[in-house]
């Protein structure tokens, strides 16, 4: 009987192992079968109504891997529930069918709240199982686990290797050699010739998973996400140094944020400690003075027993005075310590939201939220308004303030905006709603060159004209295809060259090929881009030249200056090649429009002037 009970399945009541089919998990959906190598599909387990029938009502769960094991048993794992308020609650089951997926039973062999996903039995070994799991308190650790009673009950790798595992990312088997291969986000890649008894680290660029990173003139720093190691690289020398922090005693978790400054041999790093017992958060900060092979006593050691489970690195900033910022957020409220390159705290600012963009400025700290923008003075305990009047949905609209040049620039929603001598302006409609990230190349005399990165689309995108007219990166920059989602952005002076954290490695181009774009758009803006328009301005019509190098799926928006659609100008599917396609605007008020061109080499916006 499939049911919320925690029954064991007994291994001596197998069926038939020589049953074949293809099984799929669809997380909220279930688990289905197909016989015809997957031109056809049937159910055998509705995850929502197990769910809400069995363990909460109203709720859905997750189901995120399945298997057929070499008894005939077919095991998926349950790594996430969710409540009537979508909130995640951790179940850590596993569901177990013995009789080819007629019915199912539900069991617990985790231990630890740890999230059961991907699973995977030893080649030539029966029962021998491992499974890689997550806990997202308070980050991303991933752990590797293995069984030898075919996933009955579980434990953690074994020493020496646990520590190496927290972070697993993914796991593989070779069919033909049975090599087991384990990659984690800071550790490495890892393989056994021997059923897991030992294992063999691959070395690999350590730059292949990258999160955060630190720039200054001297050096740029760089740590994997959820990794133990930091990456450090000098201007004075070439070599890629791998740096390690004191090692916490196993009752803590410990995440790394770049090195904050380098002075000859000497280093100032800084991390975060998790005490598991008492839920508190720790951020300290030491120096080493042989980069990095001793570390002396802490320098910092900010305690926040308020911030259990929030406690992340998500912004850094270097300008100025070279202060670095840590947020976090309690649940009630967010803040942002500040600390100085040597290590020093210096200040905490508090604010009442949740996932701001913040940067430091001409001795100001800016935050930039959905629906205001505030600067507060370094040092100082007041915060001031900018009286931000447009309201952007989702938590918090990346901001950019520079030394640089005097404007100040915010992304959220549909629009870009512009504050320049105490006026906002409205500009631009952007390419892609969900802006992750903006960066600008200052340019003397003229308006820098803007770029940003959403997180739902692979290209960079780059203004010319201050964000007016938008354009994807061309595609033959070398890293295009590699960067399904990126994340930050941002512009390096001191080496001139932007750095673009994507999903797949931390990559760069230098300021030079971003400029002759730029020179290019400037020049012959007719051969730059997706899309080009003509007349503009314009009095009741203008033609619009579309180029696409593959067919697809093409939609042409125009926007009024508020940001509100007018009209759906296209909306089909075209060949690979040049259309032409009139936008006609008769009986519309003169003033500024927006047509968006989205396709799937990417998306374009072009400013137009309908003048009567």
């Amino acid at each position: 009987k499939s049911g919320g009970k925690r029954q064991q399945a007994d291994p001596a009541n197998l069926p038939d192992s020589s049953a074949s089919g293809i099984y799929s998990s669809l997380e909220t959906s279930g688990i289905y079968r197909s016989d015809d190598l997957g031109e056809t599909w049937f159910g055998l387990l509705d995850s929502i109504l197990y769910y809400q029938t069995y363990v909460r009502p109203g709720g859905e769960v997750d189901i995120s891997d399945i298997d057929r094991l070499s008894n005939g048993h077919l095991f998926a794992t349950v790594n996430r529930a969710y409540g009537v308020d979508y909130s995640p609650h951790s179940i850590d089951s596993f569901l177990r069918s013995v009789d080819d997926g007629q019915t199912w039973h539900e069991e617990y062999p985790l231990h630890e709240n740890f999230d059961p996903w991907e699973i995977m039995e030893v080649q030539d070994d029966p029962g021998h199982l491992y499974l890689f799991s997550q806990w997202d308190r308070p980050f991303y650790y991933y752990k590797l686990y293995e069984s030898k009673d075919y996933g009955l009950s579980f434990h953690p790798v074994p020493a020496p290797y646990f520590n190496e595992f927290r972070d697993c990312a993914s796991m593989s088997q070779n069919p033909f050699s049975g090599i087991e291969y384990v990659c984690t986000t800071g550790n490495g890649t890892w393989k056994s010739e021997d059923n897991g008894d030992t294992w063999q680290e691959l070395r690999q660029p350590p730059f292949s998973t990258m999160g955060y990173q630190h720039i200054n003139p001297d050096f740029v720093s760089y740590v994997n996400r959820g990794g133990t190691c930091v990456y450090l690289q000098r201007n004075s020398d070439p070599e890629v140094l791998e740096i390690h922090y004191p090692n916490p005693s196993v009752d803590y978790a410990q995440a790394n944020l770049p090195i904050v400054s380098v002075r000859g041999d000497t280093l100032i790093g800084m991390y975060i400690r998790e005490v598991y017992e008492t839920e508190t958060n720790i951020l300290i900060t030491v120096e080493s003075p042989d980069l990095g092979e001793t570390w002396g006593d802490p320098i910092t050691i900010i305690p926040m027993e308020q911030l259990a489970h929030n406690m992340r690195p998500e912004y850094l900033h270097s300008e100025g005075d070279k202060y670095v910022s840590v947020t976090s957020y309690n649940g009630e409220a967010s803040f942002i310590f500040l600390l100085n390159d040597r290590g020093e705290y210096t200040d905490t600012y508090t604010y009442e939201t949740y996932g701001c963009d913040i940067s430091i400025a001409d001795g100001y700290l800016y935050l930039f939220d959905h629906d205001e923008v505030k600067r507060i003075p370094l040092g100082g305990n007041q915060w001031e308004d900018l009286n931000y009047p447009y309201y952007q949905e989702g938590n918090g609209s990346p901001g950019l303030v520079s030394e640089e040049f005097e404007e100040i620039y915010t992304f959220g929603g549909i629009h870009g905006y512009r504050y320049l001598n105490d006026q906002w302006q409205m500009l631009s409609v952007v390419p892609y709603g969900g802006i992750q990230s903006v960066a600008a190349i200052p340019r003397h005399g003229q308006e820098p060159i803007l770029l940003l990165t959403t997180n739902n689309n692979p290209e960079v995108y780059i203004s010319t004209d201050g964000g007016w007219e938008w354009d994807p990166i061309p595609n033959e920059v070398p890293w295009f295809a590699h960067s399904a989602a990126n994340g930050e952005i941002i512009y390096d002076p001191w080496r001139e060259c932007i750095w673009v954290e994507t999903a797949h490695g931390l990559v760069w181009e230098g300021e030079e090929w971003f400029n002759d774009v730029a020179e290019q758009a400037a020049s012959h803006p007719e051969s730059f881009g997706l899309m080009h328009a003509w007349p503009n301005p314009f009095n009741a019509s203008t033609n619009v030249t579309i180029r696409l190098t593959r067919p697809g799926d093409v939609t042409l928006t125009l926007y009024n200056s508020l940001g509100q659609e007018v009209q759906t100008v296209l909306d089909k599917q075209l060949n690979a090649g040049e259309h032409q396609v009139t936008v006609d605007a008769d009986g519309y008020a003169s003033g500024t429009y927006f047509l968006r061109l989205v396709t799937p080499e990417g998306a374009s916006v072009r400013k137009l002037s309908l003048v009567r």
